[in-house]
């Protein structure tokens, strides 16, 4: 197991394969083990790195989270491997951090595949349903039963829920306490972002675009905003929010035929 020390705190990631550098960021109250079998599909030829947000998996609780500052624990671990110049895959939350790393001038993101996310302001009756639940969570210190149920099921498409439902729900049941101020500020991060599309708009790389069909969390509507104002290629996958789980056979091909075209784009012999 691999940690970095972040302004007191212990934080977790994994890096597996060879070849060049892919960065994945998991979705919210998940882990990085969300991205299991899609880095054993890829990590023949690239190689994958992936992180636990603080107070999610084995990384420890943080103060102060800010989507700016989980921008700079994933730069620091990439750093740390001595990575200035990498891929991007950011799912969900993800990629709302992943807008600010891009737009980072220290380092390069050659790539970014946003899966299943947003980069406009929450939708105000949203927002505010979340930021209740974020209330009743902080003042309980643990997700209650009634919200794990009311939320879980909109991670998977209707075909899929029963198959990870249940594991899912014991995972968020199992977060200790001294997680939980950390899992709220995390939340809070991204409920009430911004437009970061603007974060975006010097950004000099390619971007590809993905939604699931049977995203409840994340529309459709919302990817194609994305694919229209980055003047991109947008594709879509049949799943719910967490398409990596469901579908990772599919998105593993998906985030290779889009990073290895830029590869063959390279060694493509010169016409003049």
């Amino acid at each position: 197991m691999s940690f970095i020390e972040f302004e007191g705190s212990k934080i977790y990631y994994r890096k597996s394969g060879v070849g060049k550098p892919v960065l994945f960021g998991h979705s919210y109250l998940w882990d990085s083990n969300m991205w299991n079998e899609v880095i054993i599909n890829l990590s023949s030829r690239y190689c994958c790195v992936s992180v636990d947000l603080p107070g999610h998996g084995l990384s420890e609780a943080m103060e102060g989270v800010s989507l700016k500052k989980l921008s700079d624990i994933h730069k620091a671990v990439m750093r740390h491997e001595g990575f200035e110049a990498f891929s991007l895959v950011g799912l969900s939350i993800g990629a709302m951090w992943g807008a600010f790393l891009v737009s980072d001038k220290d380092i390069e993101v050659e790539e970014f595949i946003i899966c299943n996310s947003s980069l406009t302001p929450e939708p105000t009756e949203k927002k505010v349903l979340y930021l209740g639940m974020l209330s009743a969570i902080e003042q309980l210190q643990k997700i209650p039963k009634q919200i794990i149920e009311q939320i879980s099921p909109g991670f998977f498409s209707p075909q899929k829920v029963a198959a990870f439902i249940a594991g899912f729900s014991e995972n968020l049941e199992k977060i200790p306490s001294s997680n939980i101020s950390t899992i709220v500020e995390v939340g809070r991060s991204f409920i009430e972002r911004g437009d970061l599309i603007y974060e975006l708009s010097d950004f000099s790389g390619r971007v590809l675009v993905i939604a699931g069909d049977f995203d409840f969390y994340r529309s459709s509507e919302e990817a194609s905003i994305i694919s229209t104002a980055m003047k991109c290629e947008k594709k879509t996958i049949p799943a719910g929010h967490i398409s990596a789980v469901e579908e990772p056979f599919l998105l593993s091909q998906y985030i290779d035929s889009f990073i290895s075209l830029k590869e063959q784009s390279d060694i493509a012999p010169s016409l003049n």
